[in-house]
Order: structure tokens, then C-alpha cells, then sequence
């Protein structure tokens, strides 16, 4: 079967593996095993790989595990999956490969480019938020805007859990509002580092009547918060515009922001506030309807969440 590589996982021996799946009559020649990876969670390891393969277009059929593709460009998707392990057992470098130079000759030309060098998911997550959001020449498509960050987040993009938490809880035109589907990808994102999800599980929560899990939520973000923020997620959503929706919710709620929150706020109170101003002058000019009482509502809202953020003391 020329060019044609089956990329898979296993817990056990990968040439064990290979033997096992060379004694189908089915198959001509056997299994040769160019590569192999430990990794701390195969199964995210080995979702990452085919959802890369299958972005560049190498995937035979869904489903399946073989891709017609050079070996070179296999490995290169290995190596760029997350979560990489050192194993236990004490092997040599060479025993780790198992590379077989007989079949692997291109290996010796392979080198990153510098156009690989940004995220293996940008290009997708970008372009589900041009779905997502009717950008450019996009026309909203909520149903294609989550297939295409499901992609991302197979292949490592944190904030793809956020947003397609958000079609859930949101709902829209094509897909249907649930909470519990929100609730479950908004913890794969928290399991996975985004600790951004805590305050839209928070937002769940509140909506639900759960206080108790609506203050955990929010502790949790704090203290996250607290041990580092996490820049490359937050070029998405940033810690500003974060503190900002959170007052306005509190606003919404006819609530105050918990004692928690308090401490974050105050240190970050000008820039929260530059930005809570910027979003009431953009509603203010956006005033076409001034007698409709849905955008006056909002104003008013807009206008409180600011009066609240300038009387709050700054560190």
C-alpha cells in the first residue's frame, strides 16, 4: 500500500500492536511501525494528529485510521501533539524511534518551515469565528462554526471550548439551547487550562438557581487567576473584557459582585473601566430607535455597569 500510513494509539507494545493487525488475511504485507510516541493521554494525543492530517488534507475516509501521506509529514504531526511522555521503561533513543531507515528516507529533508511555526489551529478557529460572528464576507453558520472549533479543539486551540459552550447555552437559529452540552464542553476547556470557562460556568449556574456552585465557580477563576494568567488565551478574551462582563452581569442580576472578585477588580479598575466607557459610547451612537425600551434598557445598563466600576476604589 503505497504512501499510505496508519496512524494509531495503543497502551500496550506498538510492534506487538503492529504484529497483531499483520496476521489479518485481509491485509497484503505487514505492518511496519516507522514511529512511535508516549504520550500522558493517548487518546487526545492520537485526536490531535488526525484532526491535523485531515486539515491538510491526507485523510482517506472519516473514521479511519489511514492517511496517504509521507511519512515525514506523520511525524512532524506527532511531534507538534501535546502532552508528549518520557516512558518508564529505560530504552535508547534508538528503540524509542524504531525507525526503519529502509522506509524512511525522507525523513532525512525534514525540517519545520517558518509558515509552521504559528498554531497547527489558527486557520480554523479563525475562520469558525468569521461563521460564528458573519465577519467579512462570511454568512452567519452556527452549525459550520462549531464543526470547525470542535477541529480547533482537537487540535489543542483552548478558547474553542468557550465559544462552542456559548452556541450551546446561547442557542441561535440552528442550534438548539443546552445547558448541559454548554456545561460539558465548558469543563473539557477548564480540564484542559482554559480557566476563563470557570465564569461562564458561573453564568450557568446563577441562571440555574445554584449559588453554591455559582460562588465555587467564581473562587475557582480567582484563584487560578491568581497563580498566573495565561497570555496566549487571553489575546482572544482578554482579562479585561472578562471583569467587564462579569460587572454587567452582576448589573443584570441586580446583584453585587462577590467579595472574591472584589480584590481583582480593584486591580485592574482603570482598565476595566476604559473599556466599560468604550462599550456605552458605542451604544450611545448606535442610538437609531431612542423611544424603543429594549435598547433603553441596555443603556441603562450600560450606564450603571460603568457607575458601579468608577466608584469602586482602585489599588
Amino acid at each position: 500500500m503505497p504512501d499510505l500510513v496508519k496512524v494509531g494509539k495503543t497502551t500496550r507494545s506498538p510492534s506487538k500492536r503492529a504484529d497483531e493487525l499483520s496476521g489479518v488475511s485481509g491485509v497484503a504485507t505487514p505492518f511496519i511501525v516507522v514511529y512511535e510516541q508516549f504520550f500522558q493521554d493517548c487518546d487526545s494525543a492520537e485526536s490531535f494528529v488526525h484532526a491535523l492530517l485531515s486539515q491538510k488534507g491526507f485523510r482517506i475516509s472519516e473514521g479511519r485510521e489511514f492517511f496517504k501521506a509521507p511519512v515525514s509529514e506523520v511525524v512532524k504531526a506527532i511531534i507538534q501533539a501535546p502532552g508528549g511522555a518520557v516512558p518508564k521503561q529505560h530504552q535508547t533513543q534508538d528503540e524509542l524511534l524504531a525507525i526503519n531507515a529502509d522506509q524512511n528516507d525522507d525523513l532525512e529533508d525534514m525540517e519545520l518551515s517558518t509558515d509552521e511555526t504559528s498554531e497547527p489551529w489558527q486557520n480554523i478557529f479563525d475562520e469558525a469565528e468569521n461563521y460564528y460572528l458573519g465577519l467579512e464576507d462570511y454568512i452567519e453558520d452556527e452549525a459550520e462554526a462549531l464543526r470547525l472549533y470542535r477541529e480547533a479543539a482537537k487540535l489543542g486551540c483552548l478558547m474553542a471550548y468557550d465559544r462552542i459552550g456559548d452556541i450551546y447555552a446561547n442557542g441561535g437559529d440552528s442550534i438548539t439551547e443546552d445547558d448541559q452540552k454548554a456545561l460539558e464542553y465548558y469543563k473539557a476547556g477548564v480540564r484542559k487550562g482554559n480557566y476563563q470557562c470557570y465564569m461562564s460556568m458561573a453564568k450557568i449556574f446563577h441562571n440555574r438557581g445554584n449559588e453554591a456552585n455559582y460562588r465555587k465557580c467564581i473562587r475557582l477563576f480567582v484563584s487560578e487567576v491568581e497563580k498566573g494568567r495565561n497570555s496566549s488565551l487571553e489575546q482572544f478574551r482578554s482579562y479585561t473584557t472578562l471583569c467587564r462582563e462579569y460587572v454587567w452581569l452582576c448589573m443584570l442580576w441586580k446583584i453585587d459582585p462577590l467579595e472574591e472578585m472584589i480584590p481583582l477588580l480593584r486591580q485592574n479598575r482603570d482598565k476595566i473601566l476604559v473599556y466599560a466607557e468604550a462599550c456605552l459610547k458605542s451604544l450611545e451612537k448606535d442610538n437609531e430607535h431612542p423611544d424603543d425600551e429594549s435598547y433603553n434598557s441596555r443603556l441603562r445598563l450600560e450606564r450603571t455597569t460603568v457607575d458601579w466600576i468608577r466608584a469602586l476604589p482602585a489599588i
